[in-house]
């Protein structure tokens, strides 16, 4: 009797509690399999859960013979992760941070498992594009001092984002010259409340107020990768 191959698909996690398939989804037919996310502005608000490292693994062309009925995965990470440092430019320089968000990325999208088990799935590149920010840190009090050579201001763990390719805010005579108009063309940038100090004298902000700056972002996030800026 001739033994039957089949193809095997594992996701991690299986699902999210109490979800119901608002940020997370999984769908595995003969013909196609899927995965659908949506990141949360986990360090922003209460949403009930963090964002998770989804994986999945295939495992294609399986016999009941081989590897004694054992079924071996290799998993893939879909997402990317994204860490933020700082270092001042200016040995007599100092910086106090209190928050910084990201605006004007894409939060969720539908990934599709390559067809090969060592292939590459695609993101659909059609998800949408959120004007709302997503936080970095807030209400933090981050000191940047001139003689550290790097302070990390990722909350806890790092951002978990679709990939994708970020259009920085043109800032220019012939470009989008208001914040308003970055948004309306969906351009990323961030946006940070933060102190500034040369020699002691305020270059931004008081001793008692923060004042807030925008920066022009871009860059390509790769599924699998950790991007430290």
């Amino acid at each position: 009797m001739a033994t039957e191959a089949l193809d095997f698909y594992a996701f991690n996690p299986t699902a999210i509690e109490g979800d119901k398939g608002v940020h997370y989804m999984w769908e595995a037919t003969k013909n196609e399999q899927k995965i659908y996310y949506s990141c949360i502005d986990e360090y922003g608000g209460t949403h009930g859960h963090e964002n998770h490292d989804v994986m999945y693994a295939i495992a294609k062309g399986q016999e009941k013979d081989k590897n004694n009925g054992v079924v071996k995965f290799i998993f893939k990470h879909i997402l990317s992760q994204v860490v933020f440092k700082a270092k001042t430019e200016y040995a007599n320089m100092e910086v106090d941070i209190k928050d910084i968000k990201i605006y004007n990325i894409k939060f969720s999208d539908t990934f599709t498992l390559p067809t090969a088990a060592k292939g590459t799935g695609s993101w659909t590149s059609s998800g949408p594009l959120g004007k709302n920010a997503y936080t970095v840190v807030q209400n933090e009090n981050i000191t940047v001092k001139g003689n550290d050579p790097v302070t990390n201001i990722t909350t806890d763990t790092p951002m978990l984002n679709i990939p994708q390719k970020l259009t920085a805010w043109k800032v220019s005579e012939t470009g989008t010259k208001t914040k308003e108009q970055a948004d309306n063309a969906k351009q990323c940038y961030l946006e940070i409340a933060c102190k500034i100090r040369q020699s002691g004298a305020y270059l931004l902000g008081s001793a008692s107020e923060y004042k807030t700056i925008y920066v022009p972002f871009g860059d390509t996030w790769v599924a699998g990768k950790r991007h430290i800026y």
